[in-house]
């Protein structure tokens, strides 16, 4: 029976996360209003709103009450929102995932890595996998996780945590949080109901993964691997990335099943899990060379 967003959270809860968010906006001009520098000011609301987000994840009428442990799970044990039969509601400052706690986490973390004195330049941005701003044989490897198939629709699970983070930072990365929803129509999956057919979601998706594959072909440097994770129990799922793959010009070498899950979530998950995935390892084949 839900059809909207809000219908997700009952109205304590919305109550609850609205007045975080408020505080989460009041909180950048308090610290303007001090003195705090911009880059710092931007650093400290982005961590707040990332620990609102975690909240929302135990703040909703999904929520149930897991006995083995005696805690409320979150929202998403699993990638989907699913019907629950029972209702567990945390105290939103106090109990284990309130906002004291998951606070005191983020600043534990903080701490540690400051204290560390990590120097490792990080790149992170954000760009389609089908059209990469990086020149020719650039990487000495890539490690890639690319959607499983039709296994998950991540844009669409991503609008519950987009939603209240347009609303505490959005104005702060306009780049990113532009949309009023995440963007869907070139989202790498097989999905049926957004292309008419299931033949056609699997047309685009071998189509659209053999393009990023591509281009991580061109940006890879010779003789250097290419590490796949991926996992679907179906040999559709599994065709049409093997397709992709050769028809980009990779030839994978080695194959590792690998134990991903930790044995108490395939228990709340249940048997839709997957206990392991494939670690794949490909090279680079020189195009035209295919072995007769």
């Amino acid at each position: 029976g839900i059809s909207k967003w809000y219908e997700l959270f009952t109205p304590r809860q919305l109550l609850a996360l609205l007045t975080f968010t408020k505080w989460v906006r009041r909180i950048e001009e308090v610290l303007r209003n001090i003195g705090y520098e911009e880059n710092l000011i931007k650093a400290i609301v982005t961590f707040l709103a990332l620990i609102h987000s975690y909240l929302s994840n135990f703040l909703s009428t999904v929520c149930r009450w897991q006995n083995n442990w005696e805690v409320t799970t979150a929202t998403f044990s699993r990638q989907a929102i699913p019907m629950t039969w029972d209702f567990s509601e945390i105290n939103t400052i106090t109990s284990l995932e309130g906002w004291s706690t998951i606070l005191r986490w983020t600043t534990y973390v903080i701490k540690e890595y400051s204290s560390k004195n990590i120097s490792v330049q990080k790149d992170i941005i954000r760009a389609s996998a089908t059209e990469l701003p990086y020149t020719n044989n650039f990487f000495d490897a890539i490690i890639t996780d690319p959607p499983y198939y039709d296994n998950i629709s991540y844009a669409a699970l991503s609008d519950f945590f987009y939603v209240w983070l347009k609303r505490s930072i959005g104005h702060l990365y306009p780049e990113h949080f532009s949309g009023e929803l995440t963007p869907k129509k070139k989202e790498i999956i097989a999905d049926a109901k957004r292309h008419g057919s299931r033949e056609k979601a699997r047309r685009f998706y071998e189509e659209m993964m053999e393009k990023s594959l591509g281009e991580a072909w061109r940006v890879l440097k010779p003789n250097s691997p290419m590490v796949l994770i991926y996992a679907h129990k179906t040999t559709a799922g599994w065709s049409t990335l093997v397709e992709a793959l050769r028809k980009s010009g990779f030839v994978i070498q080695e194959a590792w099943p690998i134990h991903t899950e930790r044995p108490g979530r395939l228990l709340e998950i249940g048997s839709s899990a997957l206990a392991s995935s494939i670690f794949l390892v490909a090279r680079k084949r020189e195009r035209g060379k295919i072995g007769s």
